[in-house]
């Protein structure tokens, strides 16, 4: 019988100890994904959402970073032409068409596409195109009119009677709206500066004036609707008087107690109450022309989540979407609900719509009422959103609503002949 020597013995336990150090050390290694997200508020909820996620999947480490709006797209492109991109990236449908071809879909396996469609509000709609989707539904927002508790009080108004319809509504404004002794708006009755371009989309989906034309080509704006809404705009201003062209931005308006009632996306609860805590609000349906919140009430933006690209390696990218499965499964209603509230919308995951702290929101549960009857656009680029920018700016100059919606129209049809819009929902959108 041979004898093995010493050395070859010491050398054997070696490498049989190598061994089980590198299986030990692979069996115990952690996947770690980045997340992009602009906004620190959701951020800093998701950064406390993943420690419950790392309870049932330890090997799964986060790094989230948090990059300014203005700076957020320009990176992420650059990031993606390069293939350095974050494992996963809060997305913005507004950015779809630069984006889409760089996405992956999100893979059926995990996300069943009829299951979607019965779970989610308008998903199809929202987030399907060429049969996939790319980022996930959270919630939807829109508009409402703010009013201001406190002076409802002071004039004697139950807020339960603010008028359903506009030309009843602008009555109870021009009472509410006080002047100087120049006569010059020292409160406005119903404030909207700076948000009036929004006002007058939500008025076009009233009038069941659509905003794309040819597929997404153009708009159609210049036409016997869009006068009508100018015009009412233009009233508001200079008929009526309950606002101002120099007044103050809506926003700072009515948290600063200069306006009865302003107009702003649902957002705007967030702000007033981290801005200006002290002041007590209420939130109220828009008003529309009859009164009747068919045809439509108000245009809304579905908000979306997560997005993961396809230069994710293929090991993190399937991490990610088990991560995000996660993030809309049932087990995580609380913080949906939450976020949800965070953001100013209602979730897009129709269980939760009857969750307590839905109903109970006065914001968020006036918007539960209104969403049905809203409409999603599909893509809103900011170069449409310039057009209507331009738009309120030329009322407040004073220019005839007839002149102004022709050159907003022009403004629009020139920007989408160069870049037309490829996903329009508008139509589709039948809820």
């Amino acid at each position: 019988m041979l004898k093995q020597s010493p050395i070859k013995t010491v050398l054997a336990v070696i490498v049989l100890l190598t061994l089980v150090i590198s299986c030990g050390a692979g069996a115990f290694a952690k996947t770690k994904l980045t997340v992009w997200d602009w906004h620190q508020p959701r951020v800093e909820m998701a950064q406390k959402a993943v420690a419950e996620y790392q309870k049932i999947n330890p090997n799964v480490e986060f790094e989230f970073m948090i990059i300014p709006w203005d700076d957020y797209w320009k990176k992420l492109l650059a990031g993606a032409a390069a293939r350095q991109v974050p494992d996963i990236a809060m997305f913005h449908n507004a950015q779809h068409s630069v984006f889409e071809q760089l996405l992956e879909p999100y893979p059926e396996s995990l996300f069943p596409m009829a299951e979607m469609q019965e779970n989610f509000f308008g998903f199809e709609a929202a987030f399907v195109h060429d049969g996939k989707f790319y980022y996930h539904p959270t919630g939807l927002m829109s508009s409402l009119i703010f009013y201001n508790k406190g002076i409802f009080a002071d004039e004697g108004v139950d807020p339960d009677q603010i008028p359903s319809n506009w030309d009843e509504f602008i009555a109870l404004a021009q009472k509410l709206t006080k002047y100087n002794a120049q006569g010059e708006v020292q409160r406005a009755g119903f404030a909207f500066n700076a948000h009036g371009s929004f006002m007058f989309n939500d008025l076009m989906y009233q009038l069941g004036n659509m905003t794309y034309a040819e597929g997404g080509k153009s708009v159609d704006w210049n036409n016997e609707n869009g006068i009508k809404t100018a015009q009412l705009l233009y009233d508001m201003y200079y008929k009526y008087k309950i606002n101002s062209p120099g007044f103050l931005v809506s926003t700072e308006a009515f948290g600063t107690g200069h306006a009865a009632m302003a107009y702003a996306w649902t957002w705007f609860g967030g702000y007033m109450d981290s801005t200006y805590p002290d002041v007590s609000y209420g939130a109220v349906m828009l008003p529309t022309w009859t009164g009747n919140p068919e045809p439509a009430v108000a245009r809304n933006n579905y908000e979306c989540g997560y997005a993961v690209f396809k230069a994710v390696p293929q090991d993190k990218k399937e991490e990610a979407f088990k991560f995000i499965q996660w993030w809309i499964s049932e087990a995580t209603d609380e913080l949906q609900v939450t976020s949800n509230l965070l953001m100013g919308t209602v979730p897009g995951a129709l269980r939760l719509w009857s969750h307590p702290g839905i109903v109970g929101d006065p914001v968020i549960g006036t918007l539960a009422k209104q969403i049905p009857y809203t409409i999603f656009p599909g893509e809103w680029p900011t170069r449409l959103e310039n057009a209507l920018t331009r738009l309120e700016e030329m009322l407040r100059n004073q220019m005839s609503p007839a002149e102004v919606v022709q050159a907003a129209d022009a403004d629009a049809k020139r920007a989408l002949r160069d870049k037309p819009v490829d996903w329009v929902a508008e139509r589709a959108w039948d809820m």
